[in-house]
């Protein structure tokens, strides 16, 4: 059996459900609370807007000193399943299987208001016997496929081009508190100083965890490695209160 066969059978047999979460007490077990905004000293403000099903409409991001601001606007189709992202000069559409896991994003830009549309790059989503998230595949030729530990966590992605073998790219480690991305599509990256939470590397993988990443292990094509931490305070429901400086705001019930 091949490396990445034995890979495959193991992530197989992994659960992952991303709204069962890690508790360490009654109160964590009691409460659970939607993100709301995240907040930097440094640069960064991110607001999370939600329709009446509880649906994310709209992300807004707002880049300090300068105050730019962009937006990220969430359409749905009738199953409730994100049908397309726009921003101010491009958009996403998406495909599903019969499972209703994403299986196809196209991704559209134009250089300003006045020009048209055209597509210029696409993603392909792949999953294992148990329907759980296994590649994603870019129109490049670039891929990166997952390994995930027994709570369910992405805690390696290895990374290739079609037709040539892979390498290992990033290692994770989690600590056993609830991420606060849970309901966030799998296929709408959010970029978090040091990657908390979410896997962000430079293939964009659209993968999230049921777990927050508490340090990584980032891999060159030599082998070598450089290891980067976060650090966390928690609230009472056991959701991030801060990650690296950040801080986070969220509706709980």
């Amino acid at each position: 059996m091949s490396v990445r066969s034995a890979r495959s059978a193991i992530v197989s047999v992994l659960p992952i459900l991303l709204f069962i979460f890690s508790c360490n007490d009654d109160n964590e077990r009691s409460q659970e609370c939607l993100l709301k905004k995240v907040t930097s000293k440094d640069f960064l403000i991110y607001d999370i807007t939600r329709n009446d099903e509880g649906l994310i409409f709209k992300v807004d991001y707002e880049y300090l000193p300068s105050q730019a601001k962009v937006s990220s606007v969430f359409e749905y189709d009738a199953a409730g399943r994100v049908e397309k992202i726009l921003e101010q000069n491009s958009f996403r559409t998406y495909e599903y299987s019969g499972t209703g896991k994403v299986i196809f994003e196209e991704s559209f830009h134009r250089t300003d208001a006045s020009s048209p549309f055209s597509s210029f790059k696409n993603r392909t989503f792949s999953y294992n016997e148990q329907d759980i998230l296994d590649s994603v595949i870019h129109s490049d030729g670039q891929y990166a496929s997952y390994e995930r530990n027994a709570e369910g966590n992405i805690n390696r992605v290895y990374r290739g081009w079609k037709g040539s073998s892979e390498s290992l790219l990033t290692e994770y480690s989690f600590d056993n508190k609830k991420n606060p991305f849970g309901d966030l599509p799998i296929m709408y990256t959010v970029y978090v100083l040091g990657e908390a939470s979410v896997i962000t590397t430079s293939l964009n993988p659209p993968a999230f965890n049921i777990n927050n990443v508490v340090s990584s292990k980032a891999f060159s094509n030599t082998g070598e490695f450089q290891v980067s931490s976060i650090t966390y305070t928690y609230n009472d429901a056991g959701y991030p209160a801060t990650i690296n400086g950040e801080t986070y705001e969220y509706d709980c019930k």
